[in-house]
Order: C-alpha cells, then structure tokens, then sequence
C-alpha cells in the first residue's frame, strides 16, 4: 500500500508497506525509521520503507485532516507543522540511546569497572551522559569497548507526568507571612498568578519570569502546595436528570451568566448523548475544572476530561468509545471521537492560538465536516460573534445578568471611592478586578507624560518592590528611569499589588473576570486601561470586561471609571447590551475594519519595507524603539500570510 506520511518538520514522504488493519490508513501514526508520522492520504507510488503502526485506532480522524488542510489556507500555515503543533506530545515519539548491563556477569573485573555493572543490573538502563557524569567517561568507554556494556536504541514516549503548584492560603495569611520577608514582591507576583491559573506547573510560573527560589519559599512557608496532577475524582457523585431544560439543534449561541449557560450545556449535552459524543472546548485551566466538576455530578463517567496528564494516551483513544462527553482544552481539539454529535465552546477568553488561529474558526469548521451541531456559550458578545449570529441568522439566547448596578466616578490615583466603601462594608464574599497587573503606571515629570516601552509603545508598569519598569506586553525591562529623557520616574494610578497592599483582608482579586464562580458583589475598581490603547478594538475591549464583570456579581454591581459617561457605561446602566454592539458593527462595516475585512498586524526587529514595495503592497507602518509595527487591510489573506511570515515577524494577529 502507498501512503503519504507527514512529520513534525512540515514534509511529507511517500512510502510503500503494509497496513495491518481492515480500515483506511488515514490518520494513524506511524514510525518511520525511528520517525513519528501521520498518514495524511494516499499515494501512487512511494519508497519501500519499514513501517511500525503502533496503535490499533487512528490517532486523528481524516475529517481532522480536512480541517487542518483548511485552516492552514486561511492562516498561511504550513499544514502538517501545524497538525503536528496540535497533537499532544506523548503521542510524538523518539528513539533514545541507553547503555544496558551484559547478559552475563563479568568475573575477575576491576572495582571501578564492577560498580558500574552493578548499577546498571539494578536500574536496567541508563543514558550515556548520565553514567559518564557519575562514574566518568574513560571507565565506560572501556567497557564498551570490551564488551560488557552495549548500546540500545529505544523507541518511548516522553514522560508526561506533571507537578503542579496550588496557592493553598488566603491573601490575609499570605501579606501575614510575606510582608517581612526578602523579595516580597516576586512572591506576591506568583501568588497573584496562581490565583488566576488555579494551579500551574513549575514551568509554567518560570516562563512568567518568575524565580523557583520564590516559589520553594512559597512551598516552605505553607502557602504553595506542590501536588502531582489528578485526572480522575472519586468522591464526586452523580445522579442523571431526564428533565431536558431546552433543545437545542443546529448552531446556537448563549450568552449571559454561568450558571444559566451551565443549564443550557447540560441541555445540549442531554440531547446530544441519545445520538453521540460531543466535544466541550474551554479555553482556560480554571473554566475546565470548574466544568469538569459540575458535569461530573450530573453526568458521572461518562464525562472523559482530556488534560496533560501520563493517562493522556489511554483517555485519547478512549474518545472512539461513542456517547461521552469528552471535556479538554487546546489538547482536545484532535481528539478522535468517531460519533461526534455536538461541538461546544465554553467561553473563548484566550481564544487565538499562537499561530494567530482562532479556535471559533477551526471547531466550526470541524462541526461542519463532521456535521455536528455547533454553539457557543460566552459571558458577553464579542464584535465577531455578534456578526456572526446576525449575518448567519443564527439563534441566541441572552441571560441578563441581575445584579444591581452602581457607577463611581474616580479621580486619578484614587483607589476606592466613599460610595463604594459604603457599599462593602461589612461584606466578605467580595471580587475585586483591576484590569492593571504591578503597582501601578510610570510618570515622568520632566516629559510630563507617562512612560512608554521604547520596543513596542505600550504604556510601562511600575513595580514597586523590584524598583524596575516592566512592560507588561513585550518584556522590557529597565530600572526606575523614564526610557525616553532618563529622568526619575514616579508611580501614578494603580494596580492590582497596590489595591491588595491598601484594601487587605480575606477578599479575592484578580486582573481579569474568569467564567465560572460568581460572587455576591464584584467591583470593578479599573478597567479605563483599556480605553488608552491605541487600537481599533479598545472599546470593544472595554465593553467586553465590563459586562463579563457583571455576569460574575449575584446582588451588586459596581464600577468605579474616570469615564462613567462613557457610552459602555451608560448602556451598563440602563441594562442595554445591545447598542454598544449595533452601534460598533455599523462603524466597523463604514471604515471596512474587521469582520468586515481582514486586518494583519506584524512586528518585525529588522526593515521589511523594501521587501514589502516589491510586492507592491499598501500598508500603514508605525516605528516603536526597535520595533516597526505593518498593519494590512485585505479580503484576501492566504498570500500575504506566507509572505508576512517568511520575513520572520516577532509577532503576527489576524484579526
């Protein structure tokens, strides 16, 4: 048989084997000369290779590949770089070197040469590097040389266990037991992280540029818990309700509270499991567990939750058992459910992968390859999905949030007004949101203005503790000097570290409202940040924090803005979410901006301008420090993708 078979390089190869199974080859995973590949389709000839199928199912289904053909049109991505970019990585396997121990045991050896075997009879196997470091390299070359050591070559896949860290303290005993210590605000930083990732791995907090010391003192201090990842969750129990609360058929889109818009994936998932499985997307660690609890009471095992975890492989195939509701995130999205029935996407905060896919666009592209229902369950509308439900006249159903709503103006620098203290008093089950991360903005009195990131223009965060300007965007870094004159800077306005040092006490905060647990009263302290980037989508982006905010508050509402007349505002407060978007669509269709159009931005270290006048391109450039920002309007994106990224940008939307 020929086949075609991609790998992770984004090339293919056409090879002729055997198959040794009654069903088509595509989409299975294959080893190629210690390779891992996918078949991706058929060929008519190929090179006589051998060939290992290592599973009895197909890894991805050949609807999956479809998809990934289109997307990758749309995008200008390479296709099979892309696929295998989705695939979870205990899936792409490596042939490793071990030196193993002789079948039989050397006699009359030296002591050196001895220990050696005998460590390696006890462990099995080793790697050269690792054996080397520990009993040096000229006592191993030896042995190899003799004889009594040999080399394997082993085909495994990685391993995928995971350690994950929890904050396990609230920020009442963290100030307590931090506010003395050294490098107090490195510590506070990793705790605010965590209060929003629920739990995260020790990578994870280290590529957010904070220090492991931290972390281990976090740990010691009984603050941090370190605990290895639980798929499965014994003590939840179940009882499954036959009372369906609405059908849903075809495309539909809810948006408003969690707990109605839990209703409703309960509805859909009902109806769905009479016929098939269907696929729940989330966007965010935090969304998925609070999912995979409520669905589990109400479902039990049939819910099959695919995380990065060492159980990944088993659970992965497991999805081709038919009528389960498979629950994941961006691990998820090839999963190989054979009866997919329904496609659902949980919230879309953190949608954009970081190819610039929109993941709306490649689940609804799967739904209708495999024609499956679709639908959407959202906090509050976006621009694009709005559109899309108007111009697809697809059905939708908003929950209006039921809290009362009350607007404070704010002078500059003041962190809680008087009425909004009046408001709290003596009340605990309390979210604070503050759209601004670090201690607060950088004010340069010799320029009079505040302190922009000379990289990529975006206004600097003032980090108290570490005495440095930090850009929150790219990663500047310098210290409390304006970039632009080199005078002193001083702090103005506030972030989330300088609310928590101010208001104290056991409440919770957080930079941004996550989908899921509401509260008795949420306070959006500041959200104006979002109004003072230069862009395009600032309102909207506004409109959308402030009426996710309010879906989050059961009895109270409340907004402190230097802008309560603004016209987000005054839609909040007379409960109109609608006039904002109609308002913003008609805009948007007059000026050609998106969805009406499609819109590149790319950021290039280097000079693209001559690059970009030989294809004769029209574009708008804007130069930040080091940075030149090319921004395209386009209805046709495919090519100007690839070129975009064959000139290398350091970072590339389509929008």
């Amino acid at each position: 048989m020929n086949l075609r078979v991609a790998f992770n390089n984004g090339r293919t190869v056409n090879i002729s084997t055997d198959f040794p199974f009654d069903k088509s080859p595509v989409g299975y995973r294959v080893i190629v000369s210690s390779r891992t590949g996918v078949v991706v389709g058929y060929a008519k000839s190929g090179k006589s290779l051998q060939a290992h199928f290592p599973d009895a199912n197909p890894l991805v289904l050949p609807e999956h590949i479809e998809v990934i053909k289109e997307i990758s049109e749309m995008y200008g991505l390479t296709p099979w770089s892309f696929l295998f970019s989705l695939l979870p990585k205990v899936f792409i396997w490596k042939e490793e070197e071990y030196i193993v121990p002789p079948q039989i045991v050397p006699q009359h050896l030296d002591k050196a040469s001895m220990d050696v075997i005998r460590y390696l009879l006890k462990k099995k196997r080793a790697k050269p590097k690792s054996l080397e470091k520990k009993f040096g390299g000229e006592v191993i070359r030896f042995l190899l040389e003799k004889g009594f050591l040999r080399r394997e070559k082993v085909l495994e896949m990685p391993d995928r266990t995971e350690e994950v860290y929890r904050l396990v303290a609230t920020m009442e005993q963290v100030h307590q037991k931090i506010r003395r210590s050294k490098r107090k605000q490195s510590k506070l930083d990793i705790v605010l992280f965590l209060m929003e990732k629920t739990y995260a791995t020790r990578e994870e907090i280290k590529e957010m540029g904070h220090n492991p010391k931290d972390i281990d003192a976090l740990v010691r201090m009984g603050l941090l818990r370190k605990e290895k990842l639980v798929e499965e969750r014994k003590d939840i129990e179940h009882k499954v309700k036959t009372r369906m609360v609405r059908e849903i058929k075809g495309s539909y889109v809810f948006v408003g509270v969690a707990d109605t818009a839990l209703d409703r994936l309960k509805s859909l998932i009902e109806s769905t499991l009479e016929k098939g499985s269907i696929l729940v997307f989330c966007s965010s660690r935090s969304t998925l567990l609070w999912l995979e609890d409520e669905l589990k009471k109400h479902f039990g095992d049939v819910v099959l939750s695919l995380t990065a975890h060492k159980k990944l492989s088993k659970d992965w195939f497991r999805c081709q058992e038919g009528k389960r509701v498979i629950l994941g995130t961006k691990v998820a999205l090839l999963s190989p459910i054979r009866d997919l029935f329904s496609v659902a996407i949980f919230d879309d905060v953190g949608i954009k992968m970081k190819d610039g896919v929109d993941t709306r666009n490649f689940l609804f592209l799967l739904s209708k390859h495999t024609g499956a229902e679709f639908a959407l369950f959202l906090p509050s509308f976006d621009i694009q999905t709005y559109h899309f439900v108007l111009s697809k006249r697809v059905p939708y159903e908003y929950k209006k949030p039921s809290a009362d709503v009350l607007v404070f103006g704010i002078r500059s620098g003041e962190v809680l007004t008087q009425g909004c203290k009046d408001v709290l008093k003596d009340s605990r089950d309390v979210l604070f949101l503050v759209s601004k991360s670090g201690y607060g903005y950088a004010y340069c009195p010799r320029c009079e203005s505040l302190a922009l990131c000379p990289l990529c223009n975006t206004f600097l965060t003032f980090y108290k503790e570490k005495g440095k300007l930090i850009c929150t965007n790219c990663g500047y870094k310098s210290g409390l000097e304006c970039p632009n004159c080199g005078g002193e800077v001083k702090d103005v306005g506030f972030g989330i570290e300088r609310v928590m040092e101010e208001i104290g006490g056991n409440f919770s905060f957080s930079t941004y409202p996550n989908w899921g647990k509401r509260y008795d009263i949420v306070v959006v302290l500041s959200a104006d940040t979002f109004l003072s980037y230069p862009s395009f989508q600032s309102e909207e982006n506004f409109y959308r924090y402030i009426w996710r905010a309010y879906s989050l508050a059961r009895r109270i509402f409340v907004v402190q803005s230097l802008f309560p007349e603004s016209k987000v505002i005054k839609g909040l407060l007379r409960g109109d979410w609608k006039k904002f978007l109609d308002d913003e669509l008609r805009r948007r269709k007059e000026e050609d901006l998106p969805p009406f159009s499609r819109l590149l931005i790319a950021r290039f270290k280097k000079d693209v301008e001559k690059k970009l006048k030989a294809h004769q391109l029209s574009y708008n450039i804007r130069k930040y420090g080091e940075l030149t920002e090319i921004m395209l309007k386009t209805k046709k994106t495919k090519s100007l993708l690839r070129l975009l990224r064959s000139l290398r940008p350091t970072s590339l939307e389509v929008l």
